[in-house]
This record gives C-alpha cells, sequence and structure tokens, in this order.
C-alpha cells in the first residue's frame, strides 16, 4: 500500500501548531504577558487537519477484509494504549505530588471516564477528559467504534453508513440545541465530526483514480493556508459553532491538496517532518504536561519580552525532546503491540510507513 509523506508531515505540521498556540498559551499566563496566544491561533486548526486525516487514512487501511473486533482491538493498542497511560500517570502525580497540581481536581469518576473516552471535567467553558487535550481522542474513539459497528453490519457500503451515522449526530446536537460545553449529550453530537466524513470523501476521490494537476493541488492547499489564516487572525465571536466550516473546509482543501500534490510527484521529503510525523501522537500527548511544567519553573523569572521569548523555546525544546522520550517508551512498543495483534487477514499493510501516520492525536 502506497506511503503517503503528504499526510506524515502534515501530521507534524500540525502537532507543532498545536504545541506553538499552547506553549504560547501558557507563557501568557506565568510570564510578562509580552506574547500572546491569539497571535498563533492557527496552530489549533491542527485538530481540525487529524480529524480529516483520520478519515482519510483509515478509510483506506480498511480495504482489504477486516472484522470490526480486529479492528477496534488494534485501535485500542495502537492509541489507547499511550493514551491510558498518560491518563493514569497525571493520576498518580497528582496524589504524589498535590501541591504541584492544586489547581486540578478530579474524583474517582472522572478517571473511570476518562479511561473509557468520555468527557466529564467542566473546566475553562467546555468539557473535557482529565487530559484536556484528550478530547479529540474521545471523538476519535466514537469515530472507531461507528466504523467497526459499519465493518459489522454493512461492510460494503461501510463510509456510507460511517458518514450518515456521523451525520445524524450533528443533527441531533442540532434539534436539541444543546448549551456548548455543558454535557456529554453536547460533546458526542458536535459538527466537528462531520470533518472525518470529509477525510472519507477524499480517500474515495483518491481510491476512484481521481488525480489533480499539481499545480491545482497546490493552489488549493495556498488556498487553505491563507483561509485559515484569516480566520485565526480574526475569529468571530461565535467561534466554535462555526469551526467546520472555519477550520474544517480549509483543513479537508489542505489534506487533498498536498496528498494530490505528492499523487502528482511534485514532493520532497524531509527529516525534519518526518521527525515530527513519527512522534506527533506522543508530542500531542505529552505537550500540556511539559508545558506546564516549564511555564511553572521559568515563566517570570526574566521580566519583559526576552524572558518570555526565552520560556517559550525553552518550553517548545522540552516539549519535543519528552515526546520523543515518550514515542520511545511507550507508543513505539504500542505500535509494535498493535502489529502483533493484527490477523494474518487483517486490512493494514505489512510495511510500516502507512500504519505510523495512522491515529497520531491529534490535536
Amino acid at each position: 500500500m502506497k506511503t503517503f509523506l503528504s499526510i506524515h508531515y502534515l501530521r507534524g505540521i500540525a502537532a507543532l501548531g498545536v504545541l506553538v498556540f499552547h506553549a504560547c498559551g501558557f507563557v501568557a499566563g506565568y510570564g510578562s504577558g509580552r506574547i500572546s496566544p491569539e497571535a498563533v491561533r492557527i496552530g489549533e486548526a491542527g485538530v481540525d487537519i487529524f480529524f480529516v486525516i483520520s478519515g482519510f487514512i483509515l478509510t483506506i487501511a480498511t480495504q482489504k477484509p477486516t472484522s470490526g473486533s480486529d479492528f477496534m482491538l488494534g485501535r485500542f493498542a495502537r492509541v489507547g494504549v499511550p493514551y491510558w497511560s498518560i491518563i493514569l500517570t497525571l493520576a498518580v502525580a497528582t496524589i504524589v505530588m498535590p501541591s504541584a497540581f492544586r489547581s486540578f481536581a478530579w474524583e474517582g469518576s472522572d478517571l473511570f471516564f476518562s479511561l473509557a473516552f468520555v468527557p466529564t471535567i467542566l473546566r475553562d467553558g467546555s468539557i473535557f477528559p482529565m487530559l484536556e487535550p484528550g478530547w479529540t481522542l474521545c471523538l476519535e474513539m466514537l469515530f472507531y467504534v461507528v466504523m467497526a459497528i459499519a465493518l459489522v453490519i454493512l461492510p460494503a457500503s461501510r463510509s456510507a453508513l460511517i458518514c450518515c451515522a456521523l451525520a445524524s449526530l450533528v443533527i441531533v446536537g442540532f434539534l436539541l440545541d444543546l448549551p456548548q460545553g455543558q454535557s456529554v449529550a453536547w460533546f458526542f453530537t458536535q459538527p466537528i465530526l462531520l470533518e472525518f466524513c470529509f477525510g472519507i470523501l477524499i480517500a474515495h476521490f483518491y481510491l476512484s483514480g481521481f488525480r489533480m494537476p499539481g499545480i491545482w493541488a497546490a493552489a488549493l492547499a495556498g488556498v487553505a493556508v491563507v483561509s485559515v489564516g484569516i480566520v485565526g487572525l480574526h475569529p468571530p465571536e461565535a467561534f466554535e459553532p462555526a469551526r467546520t466550516l472555519l477550520y474544517g473546509l480549509p483543513a479537508t482543501a489542505l489534506v487533498a491538496g498536498l496528498m494530490f500534490l505528492e499523487a502528482d510527484g511534485r514532493w520532497v521529503t524531509s527529516r525534519a517532518l518526518s521527525f515530527l510525523g513519527t512522534i506527533s501522537y506522543s508530542l500531542y500527548l505529552t505537550h500540556v504536561l511539559s508545558l506546564a511544567v516549564v511555564a511553572k519553573l521559568l515563566g517570570g523569572r526574566v521580566p519583559g519580552l526576552a524572558g518570555d521569548l526565552v520560556t517559550l523555546a525553552v518550553s517548545l525544546a522540552a516539549s519535543i525532546v519528552a515526546a520523543f522520550i515518550y514515542f520511545r517508551l511507550i507508543e513505539k512498543p504500542a505500535l509494535l503491540l498493535s502489529r502483533r495483534l493484527r490477523p494474518r487477514h487483517s486490512a493494514a499493510p505489512p510495511a510500516p510507513p502507512l500504519e505510523d501516520t495512522e491515529a497520531r492525536q491529534t490535536v
């Protein structure tokens, strides 16, 4: 099966964007206030890129026959193990070092539901699992469950069934008109679920033999970047309800543009982007904890813009180093486990590069 370097690189870029956005937020909160996360808000669109990529990659990867149970077992090993490890580490850390987590409160039920990919903690106007960036993984797991069910009951038309199921959830959420960020029901009926469908659509265009001339693919990707940049710099007041349009559609255009650009033979390799793509899931999982540690240690120690820039640089470097360590210790063994659990008749390809681009969640 074809290796999509563009998708692998784009996942690394998306994870880096989320990292920079959150890093600026921590520096703004703990430093001199000279750096604003609003200047790099475009980075939060990395989450939308992750969702589109997941829809695309998993549609490609399940073209060969596979059972719903085998699919879920592989997802739990590949995605669940690194996530569960960081959740349990966070829980133990708050018990062993409570003074370092004074503003972080959780109960036993929160731990249980977080491990089950269900958000329960109300914070900052929304609902999250114990690891705040894990909200995207909760939606990812919903997507996996829907895909597994589709593989069981209607494998030949699974993509249509998946899209209908996700669209139905969004329609139910719209009809119920639930308060934003206040309930699990609202969470699992967000319009952002449609971004998985966008990725599925790109995959079917690719599988049908459709190709786009390189110049048009590059233009599509360029327009996507400009669009996200404009929205990031001038977001509307009611941003979240319109996120799927403002970030989701440009993310779809970016994924499609770069993928078809590569398919046209217009691509270059990059060791730096390959490295970021490889550790992107670990970076997404660990970066908030890394940023919090650095911000508390360095934030405000050196006044002014210079101090904030130093804190930002150290935060970014520390997050990448921590992610690499976590990848080697936790994520890579989980990846190997998922391959051992994969049946010989599984849909996943024998070569590792494509698997390495799967579900590096997000953002």
